[in-house]
C-alpha cells in the first residue's frame, strides 16, 4: 500500500487493514494498492521434497470486497 508515493506497509495476511491518515493531505490523494501472489498460488499437486503430494488450498492472495473507509 503506497499513498502519495510513500509505503504505508505490507500485509501478508489478512487483516488487510491500514490506517493511512498520517500520509493523506488536503486536497487529491493517490492510494496504490499492489497485490501480488504468493508462490504456492502457482504450485500444483505434485512431489514434495517436504511430504507427499500435495494439493494447494484455494483461495491464495488477497480477495474479497475492497472499501475504502473515510472517517
Amino acid at each position: 500500500m503506497y499513498v502519495n508515493g510513500i509505503s504505508a506497509g505490507k500485509k501478508l495476511t489478512p487483516s488487510y487493514r491500514w490506517d493511512i491518515s498520517k500520509l493523506c493531505r488536503e486536497g487529491d490523494n493517490t492510494i496504490l494498492v499492489e497485490v501480488a501472489n504468493t508462490p504456492a498460488r502457482d504450485a500444483r499437486k505434485a512431489f514434495s521434497p517436504f511430504g507427499p503430494e500435495r494439493e494447494v488450498m484455494e483461495p491464495a492472495g488477497m480477495f474479497g470486497t475492497i472499501e475504502l473507509l473515510i472517517k
